[in-house]
C-alpha cells in the first residue's frame, strides 16, 4: 500500500506567514491608537468648548447691565441721595484704579500680555457677583462694583458695596470671591470708546483702548465714553491630554506667546455692548 505524502509548510513560508501577520496587527494596532486618540481628543475638545461657550454666557450675562441705574425702582434704597448716584454710575460704568476713596486699589487694570488683567464694573443690583447684598434687606437695590480677575488659574468675581467705596458709609471688609471658571490662564480685555463723528454722538465705538488709557477719552464733564468692551479668554482642558507640541496664542491686540506646555489650549472671544452706557452716551437718559 502507497503512503500518501502530506503536503506542509516549508520554514520558508512560516516565516513570511509570521511576518505578514506582524504587519497586519501592527498596522491593526495603530489604527486603533489613532482612532483612540482621536477619540480623547474630540472629547476634551467639546470639554473645553462648552467651558468657553459657559463662561462667555456668564460674563456677558453679569457685564451687560454695566452702568445700569433706575432712580425710580421702587427697590432702590434711598438712603443717599439717588439723583448723585445715578448720575456717577451712568457716567462710569467702568471703574478704574483710584476711583474709590474707600479703597484706591479697585478698579480695571491692564496687566499687559499673559498676566491677565482686571474688570470692574458699576451698576445697580440687589446682590453683588458673589450674592452678597452687605447689609442691603432682601431685594433691595444699591450701587454694586463688580470686580473679575485671575487667581492663579481660575477666573473670579469678588463683589463691593459702592456706597462704602465711595465714602458714603463704613468702607466694606474684603469680600470673598467666588470662583467662575477654573483652568483659566489669562484673561484679556479691551475697551471700546466711542468719539462724535462730525460733531455727532453716534455712540459707535472709534477705538479699542486698554484700562490705563479710558481716561484720555473722557468727555470735557469727565464723563466717560465707554460703550463695550472685547473679553479674550485662554482655557486648558483639564484632561490628561497632550497633542505632543506647544503652540502660539494671542488674544486680542496683544503679542502672540506660546503656551505653557503642550496641553490642549483654546481662546474664546466675545465683544458686548453696554446698552445703558450707549444710551446715555447718544441719549443722555
Amino acid at each position: 500500500m502507497m503512503r500518501r505524502q502530506v503536503a506542509g509548510f516549508t520554514i520558508v513560508e512560516a516565516l513570511i506567514s509570521l511576518a505578514l501577520g506582524l504587519v497586519i496587527v501592527s498596522a491593526l494596532l495603530r489604527v486603533y491608537q489613532s482612532n483612540n486618540k482621536m477619540q480623547t481628543y474630540n472629547y476634551a475638545l467639546s470639554t473645553i468648548q462648552e467651558d468657553g461657550r459657559y463662561i462667555l454666557s456668564v460674563l456677558r450675562r453679569s457685564l451687560i447691565t454695566a452702568g445700569h441705574y433706575n432712580e425710580v425702582s421702587s427697590n432702590l434704597n434711598r438712603d443717599i441721595d439717588v439723583v448723585v448716584e445715578r448720575d456717577y454710575i451712568k457716567d462710569n460704568p467702568i471703574a478704574v484704579e483710584g476711583d474709590f476713596v474707600g479703597d484706591p486699589t479697585v478698579g480695571s487694570i491692564d496687566r499687559g500680555n499673559t498676566n491677565g488683567d482686571v474688570l470692574t464694573i458699576n451698576m445697580m443690583a440687589a446682590t453683588a457677583c458673589n450674592g452678597s447684598n452687605f447689609d442691603f434687606a432682601a431685594n433691595e437695590e444699591f450701587h454694586v462694583v463688580n470686580q473679575y480677575f485671575l487667581d492663579g488659574e481660575r477666573l473670579r468675581c469678588r463683589g463691593y458695596d459702592g456706597r462704602g467705596l465711595r465714602g458714603l458709609k463704613a468702607p466694606p471688609a474684603d469680600q470673598q470671591a467666588i470662583t467662575l471658571l477654573n483652568n483659566v490662564h489669562d484673561f484679556q480685555v479691551l475697551y471700546g470708546v466711542s468719539q462724535p463723528i462730525g460733531g455727532v454722538e453716534t455712540g459707535a465705538v472709534t477705538s479699542w483702548v486698554t484700562a490705563d488709557r479710558i481716561d484720555l477719552f473722557d468727555r470735557a464733564d469727565g464723563s466717560q465714553t465707554v460703550v463695550a468692551i472685547k473679553l479674550a479668554v485662554l482655557i486648558k482642558n483639564d484632561d490628561d491630554f497632550s497633542i505632543d507640541s506647544t503652540r502660539q496664542v494671542k488674544l486680542l491686540g496683544n503679542a502672540a506667546y506660546d503656551t505653557p506646555d503642550d496641553g490642549l489650549y483654546r481662546v474664546f472671544e466675545t465683544t458686548i455692548l453696554f446698552r445703558n452706557a450707549w444710551y446715555h452716551l447718544t441719549v443722555g437718559g
